[in-house]
Parts: structure tokens; C-alpha cells; sequence
């Protein structure tokens, strides 16, 4: 028969029992929150029994532990449970997981006053109750967490170790509570999904603004001491970023938080609530008096939610102007930037086409326009030429001239047709005409056709060939635009003497990513959700149309697939496009039309 692992216990506990102290204190009237709020067995009884933190979208109320469900879960739990789960906080392994929790909350409720996301008391919550594995391992046994803690190895590899002495690491363990006590979703998945990125924390119910302010606070409280080395992956300036918060606003809060005096775990001995004789009573007696004073709460709780729902019903309404606000603006963005791009060469072919057409009318009894790019406004920041109407003399135009200024009017069509063909590419691709080619073969090609543009921007191109054909079922003419698009991408972002690199992966065998990388410094945090925005772009207005990844992205989807930024903090700046992978044609040629 296998033993018992540790974690086992621990899956297995009822609750996490309160000191005898703090429940006492919870038959009080009013109940004293701030000094409740260090035992983290009353917080979850707050939780588990009471509506105080049931959502994140109401702001914590101290009347709501004077519900009478808060005092009869307390009995309930000290008549019932005979002590389990009960942790001795002063003992070793327990007073460090404690006082790292206590470290944790502290930060997270600065980090929510100075960000103004969220709740302070929520976000205390939430850093008190980050550690929940750790917590309950105290409540099996606190030896189990001491023996770990003295783990060399914990430190460099936490997770693998925490699962050697336990048979789980901390954040199965907390998962695993906090279904088993019906924690709040919002806990649950600061508790189990902490080290996840945020996109993936947010699918499995944790709300990402406040799994970022404890991320931010675990990450902070951890580069001091080190504590219980959580996996929060990230670095704290990427979390400060990740709530809004700069450099040196995060010096400073690292400042304040070396200067505050941290709270500490009580020194003296917590009691074991089936140690006082009379707190039974005590507890029945406020579970009793609560309940003959909730009639009248009733009706006004009532009323409340006549109120919240009147509340929801403005707030819907001023959630759709601001999403159709949003949508014009997008709108405008789309408009500006068309506009400026497109009246840049109109203003140019235009000026030209005065200075040839004054000079070929007028002869010599006229000059060309001082000004060849004469203009009027039509708007902020929009500019359209005119051809002026008074001209003082000039001499007649050369062949030189005329040739020059023809020049520069084809030049300027040109690109102009190129603006509004890409336009066009990513408004309204063509239907793809999908046909059998090698992956491995079309990058190489694309990869020589922007080896020039990298060789003057002094740029090597990294691009090893995969090594055994790569067979795709898709339009090769807009395959290789993407790739175009995406690579040119890497080397404009690279800097000089840098490089830019782009190779192939079979990640499964139904799929094919096309990876590309640069050694730039990549995207800041603001610019990355406008990444795929149509005529967005990072640098100054006219330095790039903006529609390169906008493009690539539209022509993946085109094919079921999709281009996707991948933050790597210590790495290459990186976007993978990936496609759906096809079996080769019957006849290996590789050149079958589908």
C-alpha cells in the first residue's frame, strides 16, 4: 500500500482553524477587522461564511461580519472539527509562511492604494491567501513546511521539490483547497494560477488587474527575502508595468516598503479554540443575537439590491456609449492614419504637377510657385496642395526639370497604388488558391529577397533550413507575403550590427510555426495590445505605414491560422506564425494543386 503523501493530508483538511483569540474577538460588536485580518483561519471563515468578499465589484463592508452565518460556521467548525487544522503560528516552518503571507498582503494593499485598482482590503486578501498550499501545509503539519524550507534545493527549483516532500507543489495544493472550501473564483485563481501569464490566469476566473497587483506585491516581497520563492513568472518592473505603474513609482514603493516597519506574527502562543472552555458559548450567544437582529437587516439588504440592480442597469448603459466611443475612436485612428498617408504623396504629385503645368502654360512671362507643395488645411493636421493662382514670372522649364518633376510624380503614384493595394490586402484579402509547397523552401526565398534591406541596415540574417521538407497546403503568393511582412518586421527592428533570424518548427503534427526573431529591444507594454491595429505604429508619423503585421496576421487567418507576439523577458523579441500542417500529396511531388 502506497503512504500516505503529506499533501494528501492537507487535501483532506475542513478548514483552517482561527486562534481562540480571534474568535473571540469575531462575537464582538463591531468586529474588529484590521486585527482579524492577520489570522489567515478568520480570513477564510470571512470567505467561506459571509458576502464581505463574495465579488470584487463591491467594496468591503466591516457590517457584513456581524452576519449571523459568519458566528455559526465559527461554532459549527470548533464543536465539529475538535481542533483540526489548527496551526500553532509561533512554531518553526509556521512562523515563516506566516510572516511571508503577512509580507505579501502588506505590499498588496500598497500596490492597490497607489495603483487605485481594486479594494485594498481585497487585495490584502488576496497576498494574505497567495501562499494557500504553504498555508496548509501548516495545518497538517508545520514540519512538512519547516523540512522544505530547509531543502537546499528549494530555492532553484521550488515547484519539483515542494512535490518531493509533499507529493504536490504549493499551487496544486491551493487549486485543490480552494475547491474543496468554495473559495470566491477571484481567490481561487490568485491562490492556484499565480505563475500563469495573465491571459491564461484570466481564463481559468482570476480577475487580471488584481492577480497583477499580487503578482506585483509576491514579486517584490520575494526579491527582499526571498520568502517562499511563489512562481509568479515575472520580474516586478514587468508587473509594476502590468498595473501602471513606472520606474520611479516603483522605486518608490520599494523604498516606502524598506522604511514600514513589517507585520509581524504575534510572538506569543496562539490557543487552540477547544483549549477555552467557554468560547462555545460565547460564539452561540452571538450566532443568536445576530439572528434576532437580521430582520430588519433583511429589508435593507433589499432595498440595497432594488439600488445595485437600478446600478447595473445605468452602468450597462454606460458601458455601451463607452464601447461605441471606443469603436469611433478606432475609427479615427483607421481615418488619421490613411489620411496622413496618403495626402503625404497627394501633396507632393500635386505641387509638381503645378510647378510643370504653370512652367508649360505660362512659358517665360511666368514663374513656377515659390512654394511647390502649396496647401490649405482641411482639418487638424490635414493638409491638401492647391494650385495657387498668382505666380510671379519665372524663366522656362528645362527637360531636366520636367524629366525630375515626372519623375517624382510616378514615384509618388506609386506608392500611393502600394499604400491602398496593402489596404486593400488586409481590408479585403483574395480567397486563398491553396496548393502543395515546401515551408522550409519559401522561407529561404523570402529571406534572399530582404537580404539587401538587411545588408544596409547592418543586419545578419540568422535563417537555418529545417532540414527535411516542410509540406503546406496553402496559398503560397499570400504565405510569402506574411513571411514578407513579418521578417521585414524583425529587421527593421533589429539594431545595428545586430540580428534577425526566422526558422521553422513542427510544434505538433498539426501545425507548422514559422518563428522570427529579433535582438531589438521590442515592444513596450503600452504599444503591444496595438500590435496588429492597422496603420499603428510605434515610431514617429510618416516612419511607417503600420500595416505589415496587420497584414500578416489578416492572411494567417485567411488560413486558420494566426501571428502572435511572444514575451519572452530575458529573450529575442519574438512572433510565431503558425498554419495548419498538411499530409504531402499522394504523389511526394509536393507541387499538387488542392
Amino acid at each position: 500500500m502506497r503512504a500516505t503523501a503529506p499533501g494528501d493530508a492537507v487535501i483532506e483538511l475542513p478548514w483552517l482553524c482561527p486562534g481562540a483569540e480571534a474568535l473571540a474577538a469575531l462575537a464582538r460588536t463591531p468586529v474588529p477587522w484590521v486585527a482579524l485580518r492577520e489570522d489567515p483561519g478568520t480570513v477564510l471563515l470571512v470567505l467561506r461564511h459571509t458576502t464581505a468578499f463574495a465579488t470584487l465589484t463591491l467594496p468591503f463592508s466591516p457590517s457584513s461580519l456581524l452576519e449571523p452565518s459568519l458566528a455559526e460556521a465559527a461554532l459549527g467548525g470548533v464543536r465539529g472539527y475538535a481542533g483540526a487544522g489548527f496551526v500553532d503560528w509561533t512554531r518553526d516552518g509556521a512562523r515563516e509562511v506566516r510572516a511571508a503571507a503577512l509580507e505579501s498582503a502588506r505590499l498588496a494593499r500598497r500596490v492597490a492604494e497607489a495603483t487605485g485598482r481594486y479594494e485594498p482590503e481585497h487585495a490584502w486578501v488576496a497576498g494574505l491567501l497567495a501562499p494557500l498550499g504553504w498555508l496548509g501545509v501548516c495545518a497538517a503539519n508545520p514540519d512538512y513546511a519547516r523540512d522544505c524550507l530547509a531543502d537546499p534545493e528549494h530555492p532553484h527549483h521550488p515547484s519539483a521539490v515542494e512535490r518531493r516532500h509533499w507529493g504536490f507543489d504549493q499551487a496544486g495544493l491551493g487549486r485543490r483547497l480552494a475547491r474543496r472550501w468554495a473559495l470566491p473564483p477571484w481567490l481561487a485563481a490568485v491562490a492556484g494560477y499565480l505563475g500563469l501569464p495573465p491571459e491564461d490566469a484570466r481564463r481559468c476566473g482570476a480577475a487580471s488587474d488584481l492577480v497583477a497587483v499580487v503578482r506585483l506585491a509576491v514579486a517584490l516581497a520575494q526579491r527582499r527575502n526571498g520568502g517562499l520563492h511563489l512562481t509568479v513568472g515575472t520580474t516586478p518592473e514587468e508587473a509594476a508595468a502590468a498595473v501602471g505603474l513606472t520606474a520611479a513609482a516603483l522605486e518608490e514603493l520599494e523604498r516606502e516598503a524598506r522604511d514600514e516597519t513589517p507585520v509581524l506574527p504575534h510572538s506569543s502562543r496562539v490557543l487552540c479554540p477547544s483549549q477555552v472552555p467557554l468560547l462555545s458559548d460565547l460564539l452561540a450567544l452571538a450566532a443568536e443575537n445576530r439572528r434576532l437582529r437580521d430582520l430588519p437587516t433583511l429589508r435593507r439588504v433589499e432595498a440595497e439590491a432594488d439600488a445595485l440592480a437600478d446600478a447595473l442597469q445605468e452602468a450597462r448603459a454606460g458601458e455601451a456609449e463607452r464601447l461605441r466611443a471606443q469603436k469611433l475612436a478606432s475609427l479615427a485612428e483607421l481615418a488619421a492614419g490613411a489620411g496622413h498617408e496618403i495626402n503625404n504623396p497627394l501633396a507632393v504629385i500635386s505641387g509638381q504637377a503645378q510647378f510643370l503645368l504653370n512652367k508649360l502654360l505660362k512659358g517665360d512671362r511666368r514663374q513656377a510657385p515659390r512654394d511647390t507643395n502649396a496647401s490649405i488645411n482641411s482639418g487638424p493636421g490635414t493638409q491638401y496642395a492647391v494650385l495657387s493662382t498668382e505666380t510671379p514670372p519665372a524663366s522656362p522649364v528645362s527637360p531636366e526639370e520636367t524629366e525630375e518633376a515626372l519623375r517624382k510624380i510616378i514615384d509618388q503614384a506609386q506608392r500611393i497604388h502600394q499604400i491602398l493595394r496593402e489596404l486593400m490586402q488586409f481590408a479585403r484579402p483574395p480567397v486563398p488558391h491553396k496548393q502543395f509547397f515546401d515551408a522550409g523552401d519559401l522561407v529561404q526565398e523570402v529571406a534572399t529577397s530582404l537580404a539587401e534591406l538587411a545588408a544596409q541596415r547592418r543586419v545578419r540574417l540568422v535563417v537555418p533550413h529545417p532540414g527535411r521538407p516542410v509540406p503546406l497546403c496553402a496559398d503560397p503568393g499570400q504565405v510569402r507575403t506574411a513571411l514578407t511582412c513579418l521578417l521585414r518586421n524583425a529587421v527593421e527592428a533589429a539594431p545595428a550590427d545586430g540580428w534577425a533570424g526566422v526558422r521553422v518548427e513542427l510544434p505538433s503534427p498539426a501545425a507548422v510555426a514559422i518563428v522570427f526573431e529579433d535582438n531589438g529591444p521590442g515592444p513596450p507594454p503600452q504599444q503591444r495590445e496595438h500590435l496588429f491595429d492597422p496603420f499603428y505604429c510605434g515610431r514617429s508619423a510618416g516612419r511607417g505605414r503600420g500595416l505589415g503585421l496587420p497584414t500578416a496576421w489578416r492572411l494567417a487567418g485567411q488560413h486558420g491560422g494566426d501571428v502572435a507576439f511572444v514575451n519572452l523577458p530575458d529573450g529575442p523579441t519574438r512572433f510565431v506564425l503558425t498554419l495548419p500542417c498538411s499530409p504531402s500529396p499522394a504523389n511526394g511531388n509536393g507541387n499538387g494543386q488542392s
